[in-house]
C-alpha cells in the first residue's frame, strides 16, 4: 500500500488531522487497566496512565503517517481540554508546539469543551478528526448540536476509554464512529490503525472507506 500511496503524484497535501487529546481532566491520571499508574520518575503523570496511552497515540499516529509518506504533507492540530479548550493552531510535520503541548499538560477537576474553540480549529472540510475522552463531558448538552455540525463534514472517530456515555449515545445515533476501549493500553494501536486506514483510503480515491 506504500507503493499506491506514492505514485498518486496527483496529491501534493493530504487533509488536515486534528487530534483532540481529549480529557486533561484529574480522570486521566488514573490507571489504565484498574492497576497501577506505573512509573512516575521520568513520565510525570505515570507510564500506565490513561493519559500516557493517549500520548502514545499521537505520536504512533505521527509515526505511521511518516512512514506512509503522508506526514510531511499534511498539517496537524492538537486540542486538548478539560477546564479549558486550547489547541496549538494548525502546524507542519516538523513544528514542535505540539510536543510542548501534550508534554506540559493542566490537568483540571473538569471536562467541558468550548465550541467556539472548535468552530475556529476544526473548520476545513475533509479533514479527520480523532478524540479520546475516558468519561462523560459536562456540557454536552448545551454544546452538541454545535459539535454535530463541526463533524458533519470529516472523518470523525471517537475513542470512548470505559463505560458509554451520553455523548457517545449521541454520536452513534448520528453515525459517527465510536470505539469503546476498555484498556487503555490498546488506544495506540487503535489510533494507529484508524488514521492509517483513512490515509491510505484517501489515496486511492475513497473518503468514505472507513
Amino acid at each position: 500500500m506504500i507503493q499506491e500511496i506514492r505514485h498518486k503524484k496527483s496529491i501534493k497535501s493530504y487533509p488536515e488531522l486534528n487530534i483532540a487529546l481529549l480529557d486533561t481532566s484529574g480522570s486521566m491520571l488514573e490507571s489504565a487497566n484498574g492497576t497501577d499508574t506505573g512509573k512516575k520518575h521520568i513520565i510525570p503523570w505515570g507510564d500506565n496512565s490513561k493519559y500516557h496511552y493517549a500520548v502514545l497515540s499521537y505520536y504512533g499516529v505521527e509515526k505511521a503517517l511518516h512512514r506512509l509518506g503522508v506526514g510531511v504533507r499534511t498539517r496537524y492540530n492538537v486540542i486538548t481540554f478539560s477546564e479549558d479548550t486550547k489547541a496549538t493552531g494548525t502546524q507542519a510535520y516538523h513544528d514542535d508546539k505540539r510536543k510542548q503541548r501534550i508534554l506540559n499538560p493542566v490537568f483540571g477537576d473538569t471536562t467541558v469543551i468550548d465550541a467556539a474553540v472548535l468552530k475556529k480549529e476544526c473548520h476545513e472540510p475533509e479533514s479527520i478528526l480523532m478524540t479520546i475522552s475516558d468519561g462523560a463531558i459536562h456540557n454536552w448538552r448545551n454544546i452538541k448540536n454545535d459539535f454535530k455540525s463541526i463533524i458533519k463534514d470529516k472523518f470523525y472517530v471517537h475513542f470512548q476509554i470505559g463505560a458509554e456515555t451520553e455523548t457517545t449515545r449521541d454520536l452513534k445515533s448520528w453515525g459517527a464512529t465510536v470505539i469503546p476501549v476498555n484498556n487503555a493500553q490498546d488506544l495506540p494501536r487503535r489510533a494507529i490503525d484508524v488514521a492509517r486506514t483513512f490515509y491510505k483510503n484517501y489515496a486511492m480515491g475513497d473518503y468514505n472507506a472507513r
